[in-house]
């Protein structure tokens, strides 16, 4: 007896929509709002006015024990459940609207290498970083993009504003504001992809670092795209404005783009040798489970941007799951 053919079965593409066919356009009242959002109307009504919406917290200055680099401290406004499911909801409206060729974070399909790949041929580079983008980022601005991109009512416009925003500007720790600060700041960056063009330059951004590449990078570049900025009510980070010759090794959104291609950033490989040193010299197998798992996870990310790093990925994948089984084990009882 012969065995039937195989079904091969494909995953169906998601479908992307021009901005004026999505559910969130031209929303006329309050109440299609709620039907949309899935929920009441008295429910948005009280979570707009609700004053405890956010749990707020500091993240503190952390040092790594591996690398000694500093990663500031920092606030999150982290939206509580009720809040947090219509910011679910309003992403994943948003998710569906054909997003600008030159965004590369928040968006399906594309991420930090696809951001740094699109520069990978370029000669020049110089790379920009917006100061506190979600903060600068107010909420009349996100208000405007309610009322003048998608063209919902007023008084809808400003209870989505309301909705989406804490204290009058973006919250850093919703899954909403990385996609919403895209839209909310889009007249920016469309300024900025418009100034890119005018001088044969390719421009992409992610969340808020900005890149440029090209042949030659006009020497009055910063100032135009500071000016650009300015306008916009956001102000660049200086002292992380680089320009980078065509000799250079270019550092894209954390990947090295050198010699049309990409790679691995050699304090990556710093790190992971820090690791693996202490993964070897420790005893308690907890402990040892811990740096397992740090390691996989930075080989895994070595492998994403540079395939050759594949098998040592796969490798200490497989040492993660030993230990990880090995530690189940002692736990059974005899």
């Amino acid at each position: 007896m012969t065995n039937p053919p195989l079904r091969l079965v494909t995953k169906t593409p998601k479908k992307f929509y021009p901005i004026n066919q999505s559910a969130l356009y031209k929303i006329g009242s309050k109440k299609r709002l709620a039907k949309i959002l899935a929920t009441s109307l008295e429910r948005i009504l009280l979570l707009s006015t609700a004053t405890d919406n956010y749990k707020i917290f500091c993240l503190p200055e952390e040092v790594c024990e591996f690398t000694k680099k500093t990663k500031k401290s920092r606030w999150v406004q982290e939206p509580k459940r009720p809040l947090r499911s219509i910011h679910e909801r309003i992403q994943k409206l948003l998710k569906s609207i054909i997003y600008p060729d030159y965004s590369h974070a928040a968006v399906k399909g594309r991420s930090y290498r696809t951001n740094a790949e699109t520069h990978k041929d370029a000669t020049r580079v110089a790379t920009f970083d917006l100061r506190k983008f979600y903060p600068s980022t107010s909420s009349s601005r996100v208000r405007d993009f309610w009322a003048e991109q998608m063209l919902c009512a007023p008084d809808v416009a400003d209870l989505l504003a309301k909705l989406t925003c804490h204290e009058g500007c973006l919250p850093t720790g919703s899954p909403l504001s990385p996609l919403l600060s895209l839209y909310a700041n889009r007249p920016m960056f469309d300024d900025l992809n418009e100034l890119a063009n005018s001088h044969n330059l390719k421009f992409t951004c992610y969340i808020d670092d900005l890149t440029f590449s090209g042949p030659i990078i006009p020497i009055g570049l910063p100032r135009l795209v500071s000016n650009i900025v300015h306008r916009s009510g956001h102000t660049l980070s200086v002292e992380k404005t680089k320009i980078f010759r065509s000799d250079q090794r270019k550092h894209v959104t954390g990947v090295v783009v050198y010699g049309n291609s990409l790679h691995v950033p050699y304090s990556r490989f710093f790190k992971a040798r820090a690791i693996q040193n202490a993964f070897d010299l420790e005893k308690n197998s907890i402990a040892k489970l811990a740096l397992a798992r740090k390691l996989s996870g930075l080989l895994g990310e070595a492998a994403y941007l540079d395939t050759r790093y594949a098998d040592l990925a796969k490798k200490s994948y497989v040492e993660l799951k030993r230990i990880n089984e090995e530690i189940m084990r002692d736990k059974l009882p005899f």
